[in-house]
């Protein structure tokens, strides 16, 4: 079984791919433990809902499709979170949000 892990996340605008509706992407933030080129399978909201740009921390584990290929799998089932600029910076500093309260 694949470990989950906390990973920080973007929406960005890319060209048309094939199998793949829409213009908006998700993709790690640099500087973390994936690589920002990986696909990022993630809730369409985060795509349709939230202007591009926007950053949220998701439960992902690394997955391999058949044939081979990594990418970030994430669940439907979880909350979105969508974080702030200075909470993005210190996830990516320390590996955790800024304490709440």
């Amino acid at each position: 079984m694949a470990l989950h892990f906390y990973l920080l996340v973007e929406t960005y605008r890319s060209g048309p791919l094939p199998g793949h509706r829409g213009e908006v992407r998700v993709r790690a933030v640099d500087g973390q433990r994936v690589d920002s080129s990986l696909f990022v399978r993630a809730q369409r909201s985060m795509r349709n809902d939230y202007p591009v740009g926007s950053r949220f921390l998701i439960r992902a584990q690394l997955s391999t499709r058949e044939g081979g290929g990594e990418y970030v799998n994430t669940s439907n089932w979880d909350p979105i979170c969508l974080v702030t600029e200075n909470e993005a910076q210190e996830f990516l500093r320390t590996g955790r949000l800024p304490a709440q309260g």
